[in-house]
């Protein structure tokens, strides 16, 4: 058997840092849910409803009468003037097509998701390259919906606890990029499903999180052997 040179401890250890690099943030993620009464693009994030300020539009110098859902943000109770997350599309059961989307991101056209389920559900994301990532997710059902995202545990326990401190700009803002997700609706038909944006494609998101230390580790170890390199030859 050949002996384990530098050469192949090496390799191994930069193996380790690319699997890292590659695993994903889900992996090590919180799922945090908040329920609302209502609807979501036509209730608590429209900007028609008579509880929105101007200050709080996508669009100004746009009458509320013009607004649609092209306006639909996610914003939270805390600083509901900053928005955070505009919304993509809709789904309704059965799920073959989008119910309706957004102009702001006319590359999708409803062939990303794969969605199952109704009472409980899960749903995953293919997007293409000019295609928007996902941060937030909605499910409606009878006379209220439940607003879904992830954050890494570290932000949750920072930003995202105690219950009260959930719907805040803060947690919301935490929000990580996911390509796959679950609802439940506590036993209610699923009337839709509702995707919100981000700014960060998933695939240009380097997942460090809870593999930082190890990430690090391996790092100084390569350059530990590169620098204390004997000169003989194995």
């Amino acid at each position: 058997m050949k002996p384990i040179t530098r050469s192949i401890v090496e390799k191994l250890l930069t193996a380790s840092i690319l699997i890292i690099a590659l695993s994903t943030q889900s992996a090590f993620a919180t799922l945090v849910s908040l329920d609302f009464d209502g609807n979501d693009c036509s209730g608590v994030f429209n900007p028609n409803s008579s509880n929105f300020e101007e200050s709080y539009f996508l669009r100004s110098g746009v009458s509320v009468e013009q607004r649609g859902f092209d306006d639909c943000w996610i914003f939270a109770e805390d600083l509901p003037e900053e928005l955070i997350s505009p919304v993509i599309g809709k789904f309704e059961p059965p799920f073959s097509e989008l119910d309706d989307s957004s102009n702001m991101f006319p590359s999708i056209d409803g062939d990303e998701w794969t969605i199952d389920g109704n009472m409980t559900g899960n749903w995953n994301y293919n997007p293409g390259e000019d295609d928007p990532s996902i941060r937030f997710w909605v499910a409606k059902a009878g006379n209220g919906f439940t607003l879904y995202w992830e954050v890494s545990p570290e932000d949750f326990e920072a930003f995202c606890s105690p219950q009260d401190q959930i719907n805040t700009f803060d947690c919301m803002s935490a929000a990580q990029t996911v390509t796959e997700g679950e609802w439940d609706t506590g036993g209610k038909d699923l009337s839709h499903i509702t995707f919100y944006d981000s700014g960060l494609p998933p695939s240009e998101k380097i997942p460090l999180g809870s593999s930082l230390p190890l990430f690090l580790l391996s790092i100084s170890c390569i350059i530990g052997l590169h620098r204390f390199r004997p000169n003989n030859k194995y």
